[in-house]
């Protein structure tokens, strides 16, 4: 089994080619420097005069304006994505945006619209569709106008249920004991609640994903209208230490929908165009995951094992969190080498192993997240970037990146502007180099023709820092 990932954090790609880039110059000056020693100390020349000449050499080669041009770079890119709803906390994150490989996305908020709608309901052997038709138009406005807080889910089956039933009555015919919340471990939810005919029992109500709750109830019931997303319940005795999840009886189901943004396939389609890889990493079922990504384009193939005449290279993989568990790294490269990849009912850590093998494999790692079980993941990438709008304090502090509308748009737009500072940083750098070669020449010609020396180490600082500088730093623009 592979070790168990910490989310620690590296230096970015520019930090390491800047840092090459830096000590290859540095070695080239003091070698040049060192060959006109010698060749002034074999001529004769003073030693003083000669170790003036030598510095002149050194100093003519070196990058006076190079660490302003990157900062003046960098600060004028974040001013741009800013501009664009893309919020920068550390200037060496927008290296990382721009020369982004992997982009790995959550769905709800980021590639949808986060507004839970009620599609279906199942109740009673019946299935219901729920359009702004079904309901009348005091009760549409009793849903459109219901203020709801919370998980976005729960609060759209409240206004649904609220537009057709007396909640306020039906809480108070059935007192809440105890409750058990939503964990992602488990997938549901419990609450035990008094009976209303009955002293000496409790009802057990239990709420939560499809494949965890269909597997605890035995017959089906007809609760005369309640529902839920999952519903089943069970009368049990007023044991809280040992609530039954067993044997229940299935009360109903609620399908929802949650619209995609209209800019997501487009901007998917840029990212594929511009060499990105976009691959989805979700807590929901592997169902609802896939017809997401189909809508928006982060698959278009066949899924594997549809189509046999075509290799794993050309074909798309919906991968849920039990298939990654204890993965050895063969089995991830398997995964990961496939172009379009959705992993669903992905855990914290499953996320963060997900990180993790991608950067192994070489890719610039981009993570989208908006609660606090993001943050390991977040941290670990190449590039966090959180949620402004629906992100909690902790996902927004581990990123390094904050997109203030929630739209996965922002993300590509600020990548596109990223790697238009990235073209116009390397013609600074280029500038700043080819306006040192002809001092260097100067040098050269004083050492090798005699000519009296035009530029003495004083003057080429003065040039360096006075006029080449602000060129360079304009070109950054």
């Amino acid at each position: 089994m592979t070790a168990r990932p910490e989310a620690e954090v590296g230096q970015t790609t520019l930090q390491k080619d800047i840092h090459h880039f830096v000590l290859n110059i540095a070695a080239f000056d003091v070698l040049v420097g060192l060959l006109f020693f010698i060749v002034g100390a074999i001529e004769r020349t003073k030693m003083i005069q000669n170790i003036v000449y030598s510095i002149g050499i050194i100093v003519s080669n070196i990058l006076e304006g190079l660490v302003a041009t990157v900062i003046v770079s960098l600060t004028a890119s974040a001013i741009r994505m800013g501009r664009k709803k893309v919020l920068i906390k550390q200037l060496d994150s927008i290296e990382s945006l721009w020369s982004t490989t992997v982009i790995c996305t959550d769905k709800t908020g980021t590639l949808t619209e986060n507004r839970m709608a009620v599609s279906y309901v199942v109740c009673g052997g019946r299935t219901e569709e729920v359009t702004s038709s079904w309901l009348s138009p005091n009760q549409r406005r009793a849903t459109d106008g219901a203020c709801c807080y919370g998980d976005a889910s729960e609060a759209r089956i409240f206004r649904y249920t609220q537009a057709s039933h007396d909640v306020a009555g039906v809480r108070r015919n059935n007192p809440t004991v105890t409750t058990t919340p939503f964990k992602s471990k488990n997938k549901y939810m419990v609450a035990v609640h008094k009976c209303p005919n009955s002293d000496h029992l409790l009802r057990v109500v239990i709420k939560g994903a499809p494949e965890k709750i269909l597997a605890k109830y035995k017959n089906v019931l007809n609760p005369g209208g309640a529902s839920a997303r999952v519903l089943s319940h069970k009368d049990a005795s007023p044991d809280l230490d040992a609530i039954p999840l067993s044997d229940m009886c299935f009360v109903g189901l609620i399908s929802m929908i949650d619209p995609t943004r209209q800019t997501v396939r487009l901007a998917v389609q840029i990212s594929k165009n511009a060499g990105i890889k976009v691959i989805m990493v979700t807590g929901d079922n592997r169902d609802t995951a896939r017809s997401i990504a189909q809508q928006v384009g982060i698959i278009n193939r066949d899924l594997a094992g549809q189509n046999e005449s075509k290799s794993k290279y050309d074909e798309a993989v919906v991968v849920t969190g039990s298939e990654t568990q204890d993965c050895e790294e063969g089995r991830w490269d398997e995964i990961l080498i496939h172009p379009e990849i959705v992993f669903a009912r992905t855990s914290t850590q499953q996320k963060l192993e997900i990180v993790c093998n991608l950067q192994r494999m070489g890719e610039i790692v981009t993570v989208t997240g908006d609660g606090c079980k993001d943050a390991p993941a977040l941290k670990k990438a190449n590039t966090g970037v959180a949620m402004g709008v629906s992100g909690s304090e902790i996902s927004r502090e581990a990123a390094s990146i904050v997109i203030l509308d929630d739209n996965f748009s922002s993300i590509v737009s600020g990548i596109e502007k990223g790697r238009l500072i990235f073209d116009n940083l390397k013609k600074s750098i280029a500038y700043t180099l080819t306006s040192n070669i002809p001092q260097l020449i100067a040098f050269l010609i004083f050492i090798t023709l005699k000519i009296p020396l035009p530029l003495t180490t004083v003057l080429i600082l003065c040039i360096d820092l006075g006029t080449d500088i602000f060129p360079a730093i304009a070109l950054a623009y």
